[in-house]
């Protein structure tokens, strides 16, 4: 293995200086045949990067095509400019490592122990992990198929939706740098899953994956730091502690991730519930009992509703702040049989409704232990009212039998 200068050097070749180390002397360090091979490659990724964005620049006008307000010309450029930076880091890497150009393949990039998870991975589960990784379609995949791959990618593909969605609402995408490094630093990031998935069989998971939450759990976190922070100002005058904030987070935790099977049909497909303006037609049964347990679906549903007509009243109609409304819009819509199901953004709904629910059940509580106990009492009364008491007459004439002493 080349000694670490010539390694460094031949680092700097994937740092746009490619072309100009094969300029270098005979004789020099960086004419060195490690530094020369790595060079040559680096130029040639540079120059089919160079090409590419020639080509772009030539047919962008034909690429006007846009959705969501992204237009395709972005779409390609982003592409671009993550497949060549994801080149120039991968053999950068290699460079480091020791790895010649001449003898190199996929497989000689090492990558950290314990962050890969090898397995025999079918095609069509090789397809749905990389899918999960796409903003909103993760949310059908993970619900459908809930390997712990595609919980990963949901999550991930939630994360940058909602920091992306937040970018262009806010911070007009178009002139936006960070939107872009955002956009191309999540394309390179499901590239290289989607390598390590299809030809090495693993999943690459980083560090950082286990540190981002997921909904449910965020909304745990938040209640429990709720909790807590009026536990401190009960504590400060005089209470008690009842317990720590991670008890507190796992029973938020459990109560949101616990599932109730529905058992009653509904009148209509339940998919209607998640679809804004069609689910007004639910409202009327909110009122039955016996769909007492489709409540709190409705409700966020109808939230969902509320939102929109507010964002097209003081938005417009071409406002992009509905596209936050499809987080809740497709959770209702995948987990249609939940009736505990917690959307986000709206899952506070459900919140409300579990605590009336309990409300209801205390109060009917104590309306039947206050029966039991009239009761009680009335069956008492009825056994002291049978005993029977002797009159005065009776008491007189049973002073006369007694004999005077």
């Amino acid at each position: 293995m080349p000694d670490i200068s010539t390694r460094i050097n031949a680092l700097i070749a994937y740092l746009f200086l490619g072309p100009l180390l094969l300029l270098m002397k005979e004789g020099t360090p960086l004419w060195h045949p490690f530094v020369r091979w790595h060079a040559k490659r680096a130029s040639l990724v540079i120059l089919i990067g160079f090409i590419s964005f020639i080509v772009y620049f030539s047919v962008r006008h034909s690429l006007s095509f846009s959705i969501f307000g992204i237009t395709l010309g972005t779409v390609l450029l982003t592409g671009i400019v993550s497949s060549t930076l994801f080149a120039l880091v991968v053999w950068a890497y290699r460079a480091y490592s020791g790895v010649s150009t001449s003898d190199s393949t996929w497989k000689s990039f090492v990558i950290p122990e314990n962050t890969s998870q090898k397995w025999e991975y079918s095609e069509e589960t090789k397809v749905r992990m990389i899918a999960s990784f796409i903003p909103f379609i993760g949310i059908l995949i993970a619900s459908r198929y809930p390997s712990r791959e595609n919980i990963i990618g949901r999550k991930i593909g939630n994360i940058f939706s909602f920091i992306f969605l937040t970018s262009v609402v806010f911070f007009s995408w178009n002139v936006t740098t960070f939107t872009l490094i955002l956009t191309v630093g999540y394309i390179a990031l499901i590239v290289f899953t989607a390598v390590q998935v299809f030809i090495f069989s693993s999943f690459f998971e980083f560090t950082f994956y286990k540190k981002i939450p997921t909904y449910l759990e965020f909304d745990a976190h938040f209640k429990a730091s709720i909790v807590s922070i009026f536990d401190f100002f009960r504590i400060a005058f005089g209470g008690e502690k009842n317990m720590n904030y991670i008890e507190r987070y796992n029973i938020f935790l459990e109560k949101n991730i616990e599932v109730k099977w529905i058992s009653v049909p509904y009148f209509a497909p339940k998919w209607i519930i998640a679809i804004p303006w069609i689910n007004l037609i639910t409202l009327p049964s909110l009122g039955q009992s016996k769909y007492s347990e489709y409540t709190s679906m409705i409700l966020q549903g109808f939230i969902v509703t509320v939102c929109l007509v507010l964002v097209i009243l003081f938005y417009g109609i071409g406002s992009q702040m509905w596209l936050y409304l499809l987080f809740p819009i497709l959770t209702l819509l995948v987990e249609s049989s939940n009736t505990n199901v917690r959307a986000p953004f709206t899952s506070i709904v459900a919140d409300f409704v579990d605590i009336f629910s309990r409300g209801k059940d205390r109060i009917a509580e104590i309306k039947e232990n206050g029966k039991e106990k009239v009761e009680f009492k009335y069956e008492v009364e009825e056994e002291i009212s049978q005993v029977e008491v002797p009159s005065q007459d009776e008491k007189v004439s049973q002073m006369k039998e007694i004999p005077n002493k």
